[in-house]
């Protein structure tokens, strides 16, 4: 019953930010003049420190069952490469008059 409360409110967080992660590029766009891509900036710095410095840490401090083969990095890598491009397309729709809501 634990793994299932805790898969359930996984996927309600993750929801809960696909959801409102239009409008907040909008909104940073916006107070950055209009700009689309300095947004974008902004949310490669945070896929950065949250993807790469937090992962990290942790795996100092706590063991992780595994390691590092050629095919999962290469998935895996694809799967960034496919939620980069995914946010790269909300930019784009950002940029040509589409709204976030």
């Amino acid at each position: 019953m634990k793994n299932y409360l805790f898969a359930l409110l996984s996927t309600a967080l993750t929801t809960l930010c696909w959801g409102i992660y239009g409008p907040l590029l909008s909104w940073g766009g916006a107070d950055m003049g209009g700009s689309h891509w300095l947004p974008f900036i902004c949310l490669g710095i945070a896929y950065f420190l949250i993807a790469v410095i937090a992962p990290a840490a942790l795996l100092r401090v706590k063991s992780e069952p595994g390691g590092w083969t050629a095919g999962g990095v290469a998935w895996s890598f694809f799967a960034g490469v496919a939620g980069a491009i995914g946010a790269l397309g909300v930019i784009l729709a950002l940029s040509n008059g589409g709204k976030p809501l």
